[in-house]
């Protein structure tokens, strides 16, 4: 068979499963089909399903490929500039959804709860982010702190010194806590306590102290603790 005559097959594949997306979206697609598609884009006239159920089997799944790095790609065959498109499609998912700014204008307790849940999709790491705000709820700041999680005075203090930096004039604490109960612990009260003493001796706000829990996000400044605030 010639090469050509395999390129017509392809082609024809490639037609009908766009056609089967534009119809049905991706529902009836499972991992090795997206990733296949996501190849017609990188690999030109040839079959990439094979390649798609490689890189499924090495990596686990499609967040597995594209999360991979760009030699590890290219060590199945992919062109520089293919692994670089898979890669460059990751990043710009992660940062779609960690960027608060994706929220214009603005922000509401909805939407920073939202935007946290979406920051901690798949994240098994212990630690606290904070969110600077300004007067008008607007983003000024967002990183995840240093200490990991607040312990002491001195990891308060952290907080106050990126509050002043920024000139603040709201600071939400969100502490990731994977395959945990979302409720506060002592931990998280205490840590609460020390950050809201901390900012209120420089005459600034704490907001709200949230806790991420897989799928559940718990608004302390919005429940029983929320005296914890004043």
């Amino acid at each position: 068979m010639s090469d050509g005559k395999r390129g017509g097959i392809h082609k024809g594949h490639r037609t009908r499963l766009r056609d089967e997306f534009f119809h049905n979206g991706f529902d009836l697609f499972d991992d090795p089909t997206l990733l296949e598609m996501l190849l017609f884009y990188c690999v030109p006239r040839k079959n990439t399903n094979r390649l798609a159920h490689h890189l499924i089997s090495r990596f686990g799944s499609l967040h597995g490929v594209l999360e991979a790095g760009t030699d590890e790609l290219r060590s199945f065959g992919l062109s520089e500039n293919g692994a670089l498109m898979l890669k460059l499609m990751y990043d710009v998912m992660e940062t779609t959804y960690s960027d608060p700014d994706r929220h214009s204008g603005r922000l509401t307790a909805d939407s920073i709860e939202s935007f946290f849940l979406n920051r901690y999709i798949g994240n098994d790491s212990d630690e606290s982010c904070i969110l600077l705000l300004d007067s008008q709820c607007r983003r000024l700041f967002c990183n995840t702190l240093e200490c990991g999680t607040v312990k002491n005075s001195a990891d308060a203090e952290e907080v106050v010194s990126l509050a002043m930096m920024y000139d603040a004039s709201g600071t939400v604490i969100a502490r990731n806590k994977p395959c945990s109960d979302p409720i506060p612990d002592r931990d998280d009260i205490r840590a609460a306590q020390l950050i809201n003493s901390a900012l209120a001796l420089n005459r600034l706000y704490l907001t709200d102290y949230l806790i991420i829990a897989d799928t559940v996000c718990f608004s302390m400044g919005n429940s029983e603790y929320g005296s914890l605030f004043l």
